[in-house]
């Protein structure tokens, strides 16, 4: 069970195979959740980039 809620601050690092403009871009940093879904958290990087990615890749941080 995931405990991931919009809001959140979280810190992300993962390698985006979504075959989209954003396919082989690395991304890694903190940022917080826009969107919670069954399988993939939405949300921003503290530079404004999107992202989309699975639970595993997301960790929570302090505020």
């Amino acid at each position: 069970m995931n405990d991931f809620k919009t809001g959140n601050r979280v810190y992300v690092e993962f390698l985006s195979e979504s075959g989209t403009e954003f396919s082989r871009t690395y991304f890694k940093g903190k940022g917080v959740i826009d969107l919670v879904d069954d399988y993939y958290i939405f949300g921003r990087l503290d530079t404004g980039e999107p992202f989309m990615c699975p639970f595993n890749c997301v960790k929570h941080i302090e505020k």
